[in-house]
């Protein structure tokens, strides 16, 4: 029997509408995993942003976090890998954002926890924005007057921009221009229409690259993946097969296998249940 990898987002590809998992979701990827797929996710998300959501899936494999930034170990609750950034380039990145009046979130662990550390919010959409996810890192917040080298200890690996595409797509610009080992890859926001979020990482790593990276681990004959927006292009396309719900981006229709029910109607875990017994 062939060895899959089942991999899927979350936002707007396995979360319904809500930012939630739905119940059926829940009790057919457990069961699934019980079968023995092997299924994980890849995310842009972070680890504290991403438990409220997935905390009720018995993992048996690692997740992939942050692009790709990060491989987090579910079940050692350990971070398997994390790609750090160079401290000129976010050096760099602090003096792009104070250019330009933009908030950055730069987060960076130190004993395996997460720290959020910001420049100043420069607008009300920005302290409305904080206001809402200030909570999930209280007693872990830096607030400098800019970003820059963090005091050792901490390995600072992920930045996140969030606005109009007017207000991030320049910064993106000035990242790629400006720094040596930093990508930025936009990614429209399936809740505030119009808003985007720029996430800023080590231009060595993608989903795809790290996808790859725990296929090798696992020994695994093929990659099944899953998702709807424009961070993940680079791993659909890497897929040896790859597919979209029918709420994704149209752009990114172009690029897949075959189009799903929605994300509010199941459908990637629809499709899982069905093509891993099929081929079980």
């Amino acid at each position: 029997m062939k060895k899959t990898l089942y991999i899927s987002d979350l936002d707007g590809t396995l979360l319904s509408g809500s930012s939630f998992l739905s119940p059926f979701t829940i009790q057919t990827l457990n069961q699934l995993i019980q079968d023995g797929a092997l299924f994980s996710i890849a995310t842009a998300r972070n680890l504290p942003s991403s438990t409220p959501r997935i905390q009720d899936i018995q993992f048996q494999i690692p997740i992939i976090l942050n692009n790709g930034a990060i491989m987090y170990d579910w079940q050692k609750k350990h971070y398997h890998y994390i790609a750090e950034l160079d401290s000129r380039d976010v050096n760099t990145l602090g003096e792009i954002l104070h250019d330009m009046q933009c908030t950055g979130y730069m987060y960076a662990l130190k004993n395996e926890e997460i720290y959020m550390i910001h420049n100043p919010l420069f607008s009300p959409e920005d302290e409305a924005y904080f206001k809402k996810r200030r909570p999930r890192y209280e007693g872990h917040i830096l607030e400098p007057r800019q970003l820059a080298s963090m005091d050792i200890g901490f390995s600072p690996f992920y930045c996140m921009i969030f606005g109009s595409g007017e207000k991030v797509k320049p910064v993106q610009e000035r990242i790629h221009s400006d720094t040596f080992h930093m990508h930025g890859v936009l990614n429209k926001s399936v809740y505030e229409q119009n808003n985007y979020f720029l996430d800023v990482f080590h231009s060595s790593v993608s989903k795809a690259s790290t996808i790859q990276m725990l296929a090798d681990q696992m020994n695994v004959d093929e990659i099944v993946a899953f998702g709807d927006n424009y961070n993940d292009l680079e791993m659909l396309k890497a897929a040896d097969r790859s597919y979209a719900p029918s709420n994704a981006l149209p752009e990114i229709k172009d690029y897949v296998d075959g189009i799903l029910e929605s994300c509010d109607n199941d459908g990637v875990p629809k499709f899982i249940y069905e093509d891993f017994h099929k081929n079980f």
